[in-house]
């Protein structure tokens, strides 16, 4: 009881100030009329004793009420800004620079926020914002920060969003200038992309081809930490082919050589865990799916949202095998929530299809 009983409290009190707001516009409202009366007739006539002091109540009254409403204002000015995202401010200040051709301002700023709002699992802001890098970017002729703004920004994150048309189109004018300008870490990204673009779209007949490009890229790089992080990366890709393609074995062999890699890449790290989970589930090795799934459940959280959920989807999948119902709505119901903020459709479509196959009643 102690919730209804706080919501009540809660309730009331809110009335209670929206009554005094109404009451302190009231008398405000009529001060004025008695100030611009006074002020075109003599209304001296009027003021016998009991009503000038009635009169004089009324202005300390009236006074009093537009303090408050002031301080209304402000408490309410100030409960706004406490409450406005991060990436809203990041935006809102972004476009503002941008609006001013501050646009060297705009992509200094820009493509640093892009990697907070990718870890945040933000797709929304990440393109709002990756658009007005790419514009300001190209204004100012700096190839780097546009193709990054395209083959990322506007490009996978579009990917993530569903828009694969729009995702498509941007991934690959990014590739076509980071070949042009040499720059052949974005290149393989880019590639790289189009290979899980089209997984995603299920054109299975090109993803392989644009693995294959994406390695002639990575060898190509020039600095060795970049490259070994982009070769890691497409071991982690082929991985995913493999297990696509149901060759398991394979899969395996190259998370290992992926894990291997001294790459010190936390956030490639935790991209393992629910891949290699899926391979164990496919071989019915439960006990490893689970170990596998449960390192990425704690060591994404706070880390990757999207990859939080899938491990919370891969325990609720062991917990299904287990019969373990009630567990497995939990870990469904978080994953649930954590996919809806972020938008991601197909995943969300995936975790509705498992929650309508638990037994009725389960809680």
């Amino acid at each position: 009881m102690k919730g209804p009983k706080r919501e009540l409290k809660t309730a009331l009190w809110k009335a209670s100030q929206l009554l005094f707001k109404r009451f302190c516009q009231t008398f405000m409202g009529l001060g004025g009329l008695l100030a611009v009366l006074a002020f075109f007739f003599d209304l001296s006539p009027l003021l016998n004793a009991p009503l000038r002091n009635f009169l004089d109540f009324f202005l300390v009254t009236s006074v009093g009420a537009a303090f408050w409403l002031a301080y209304d204002l402000v408490a309410r000015r100030e409960t706004a800004l406490r409450e406005a995202s991060i990436p809203d401010e990041l935006q809102r200040l972004l476009m503002r620079a941008h609006d001013d051709k501050r646009y060297l301002e705009v992509v200094r700023l820009g493509s640093q926020v892009s990697r907070y709002l990718w870890l945040e699992g933000n797709w929304k802001h990440r393109v709002a914002i990756g658009r007005l890098v790419e514009d300001a970017a190209a204004k100012e002729e700096i190839a780097l920060a546009q193709i990054q703004a395209l083959v990322d920004d506007l490009g996978w994150t579009h990917v993530e969003l569903g828009d694969y048309a729009r995702a498509n189109e941007n991934i690959h004018n990014g590739v076509e200038k980071a070949i042009e300008a040499g720059l052949h870490y974005w290149a393989a990204k880019g590639e790289r992309h189009l290979a899980g673009l089209a997984q995603r779209a299920g054109d299975r007949s090109q993803i392989r081809a644009h693995l294959e490009k994406a390695r002639e890229h990575a060898q190509r790089i020039q600095n060795p930490r970049d490259r070994e992080q982009m070769e890691v990366s497409l071991q982690l890709a082929f991985a995913e082919l493999n297990y696509d393609e149901g060759d398991f074995v394979a899969a395996l062999e190259e998370l290992d050589r992926a894990r291997a890699a001294d790459t010190d890449d936390r956030d490639r790290e935790v991209k393992t865990y629910s891949l290699a989970g899926n391979v164990h589930l496919e071989l019915e090795e439960f006990q490893k799916a689970k170990d596998e799934f449960a390192r990425g459940y704690r060591r994404c959280s706070g880390l990757r949202q999207d990859h939080f959920a899938k491990n919370a989807v891969g325990l609720a999948k062991v917990a299904l095998h287990d019969h373990d119902f009630p567990g497995a709505m939990a870990y469904l119901r978080e994953a649930k929530e954590v996919l809806r903020e972020l938008g991601s459709q197909e995943e969300l479509n995936e975790v509705e299809t498992l929650l309508r196959s638990l037994p009725s009643g389960t809680t």
